[in-house]
């Protein structure tokens, strides 16, 4: 099997999933793999802890990726979403969000719901408003908003007591 970047066929993908079920397996890397679409089969891998979709061409998010809710980091940087699904925020146990580099232009309130989070990256999007909502994510470390369209920070985000990285 070809294990390096843009050489996979669609079948390879599908063996690298069926492999990760049988094992079920905590981390998947799919990254580089020229994808444009998350493939269909990964919402059934209830055992992942990490995804990493990153460097591809995805442009959504399907709501089923709901289903993973062990999964404690996610990597879809560097593809071209265009909008977080609110199903995300039935994903309780993520810790680390990477959506930096694509083209998002708001964040969804319901994230507010993923209390566990302590990284979360949005660079490099079209984002214009933080909502106030993410005040909630008091577990949060880590914000990188960095080139967005964002005129104002809400005053709630002061209330992020663990922050000690915004960009």
């Amino acid at each position: 099997m070809v294990a390096g970047g843009w050489s996979m066929t669609a079948q390879e993908v599908l063996e690298l999933i069926q492999r990760a079920k049988d094992e079920r397996a905590e981390k998947l890397d799919l990254s580089n793999k020229n994808l444009t679409e998350i493939p269909p089969e990964i919402p059934q891998l209830t055992s992942l802890q990490e995804l990493n979709l990153s460097f591809n061409q995805i442009s959504e998010i399907p709501e089923a990726l709901a289903h993973l809710t062990s999964l404690q980091r996610l990597f879809l940087n560097n593809n071209r979403i265009s909008e977080i699904p609110e199903a995300l925020a039935h994903l309780t146990s993520l810790q680390r969000l990477f959506l930096n580099n694509n083209q998002i232009s708001e964040i969804p309130e319901a994230l507010a719901h993923l209390t566990s989070l302590q990284h979360l990256y949005l660079s490099n999007n079209q984002i214009r408003e933080i909502p106030e909502a993410l005040a909630q994510l008091t577990s949060l470390g880590d914000l990188d908003l960095s080139n967005n369209q964002i005129r104002e920070i809400p005053e709630a985000l002061a209330r992020l007591t663990s922050l000690w990285v915004l960009f």
